[in-house]
């Protein structure tokens, strides 16, 4: 069934999700946005947007751990994404299932600000890797709306006298249950909030965070008002004992520091005039030892070794470099020989793991060379066949490439170079 969002904002929908456990697809629709949370026993497990920056791709690029032309790649081999990512080892299965759950928290933020709209849910038992749950994704919209004017439709006036609920309060942050206590005393919303110690902003996101969640409501009944006057009454008379209490103990505790001050200075004054002093021995001076200097052979030449060294290493050749496992040395090595040149090669692989590089140069074609590039925290290389003038030249010579390569793009030299880490 279809509902409005004016009506229940989604904040109310998703918190009555979590609270029945229910299982299903929720799908919301505003201004020819669409979004769909596949949703399992109150759990945000995947999510589906067409807003441009919510798609996997999307985010991932706009986080800087895959670059666009990686999408691309994958198309061509005919795998998923997740897949690609996986088995070229740009990520590990944990850090994607953490940008998937951030990626999710992002959609409900920004369907949490939309008053217009339409919503429906549908019973199932869908699949995901992802297990969110739907109070900390509420949490964090609520806490990254800043927007003062929009929190006005979940409380429709704050002049009205609010009283937390009895029951208990699961998963609350300390500063929220501060919040209840300081509602179940105050007599109206706006005193709680001036009150509140974090300041009023902060104060009202926790209000709203709390109504969403429905553990405090609007106390109209004469009954509940005198109760509530009762216990700040309450509240003020143990704020008063509190003050005494205090008073007393820093009473005490000046006393006690006084009497270990007089004890204290009494001792030093006894030190200071007592007519016997210790007296400390001379200690004598330790003598001199001396070794004798070892002799160096003449026969050693360590001028004619280093000569030797740096004759065997003026010119290494990389490709043996990298089926010894010393990529980043190839590397640099490449990287200085192609520093201002121009035209085009062809792109065979992206990869970031030592063994599928080693392997990737077994078919020692001299055409073959690698450009190192940064992804994140990460140094991994793009393998390139030869190097051409035009386009052209470098589509005919697809045909060239090694036998252990499945395909290959025509890529910019230029751009591979420009991104290339700086050594």
């Amino acid at each position: 069934m279809i509902e409005s969002l004016f009506d229940k904002p989604i904040g109310f929908v998703l918190f009555e999700i979590w609270k029945e456990k229910s299982s299903g697809t929720l799908q919301i629709s505003s201004e020819g946005k669409l979004k769909a949370f596949f949703i399992s026993e109150g759990k945000i497990v995947e999510g589906l947007s067409n807003k441009k920056g919510e798609s996997l791709e999307d985010f991932l690029i706009w986080k800087g751990e895959v670059p666009a032309d990686f999408v691309e790649l994958s198309v061509k081999e005919g795998e998923s994404l997740r897949t690609f990512i996986l088995e070229k080892g740009f990520l590990t299965q944990s850090n994607l299932k953490e940008l998937e759950r951030q990626r999710l928290l992002k959609m409900v933020r920004d369907a949490f600000t939309w008053v217009k709209g339409e919503y429906s849910f549908e019973e199932g038992y869908p699949e995901g890797d992802v297990n969110l749950d739907i109070i900390e994704a509420l949490r964090y919209a609520v806490s990254k709306v800043e927007d003062r004017e929009f929190y006005r439709p979940y409380i429709t006036s704050l002049d009205k006298i609010m009283k937390a609920k009895v029951g208990k309060a699961e998963g609350l942050t300390s500063e929220e249950v501060m919040m209840l206590e300081d509602l179940r005393f105050a007599k109206k919303i706006n005193r709680a909030i001036s009150e509140f110690p974090l300041g009023e902003f902060k104060a009202l996101k926790i209000i709203i965070f709390l109504y969403v969640l429905g553990l405090i409501g609007e106390a109209e009944q004469e009954e509940e008002l005198e109760e509530i006057e009762v216990l700040e009454e309450k509240k003020e008379n143990k704020g008063k004992r509190d003050k005494v209490f205090l008073i007393f103990l820093i009473i005490a505790a000046c006393a006690f520091l006084a009497v270990l001050g007089f004890f204290y200075f009494r001792g030093k004054a006894e030190k200071r005039f007592n007519p016997v002093r210790a007296v400390k021995p001379i200690a004598k001076p330790a003598k001199k030892i001396s070794f004798p200097r070892e002799r160096i052979k003449e026969s050693q030449a360590p001028s004619e070794v280093k000569r030797s060294e740096k004759k065997s290493l003026l010119s290494p050749d990389p490709l043996s470099l990298v089926r010894k496992g010393k990529i980043r040395d190839a590397g640099i090595i490449w990287l200085k020989k192609l520093r201002g040149k121009s035209g085009f090669t062809l792109l065979l692989e992206l990869d970031c793991q030592r063994e599928n590089i080693v392997e990737a140069f077994s078919s020692k074609a001299p055409e073959l060379f690698a450009i190192p590039y940064r992804m994140g925290n990460r140094i991994c290389y793009r393998i390139c066949y030869g190097v051409y003038p035009t386009k052209e030249k470098a589509q005919r010579a697809v045909s060239k490439i090694p036998h252990n390569f499945k395909m290959a793009v025509v890529y910019s030299l230029e751009k591979a170079i420009s991104e290339a880490p700086v050594e």
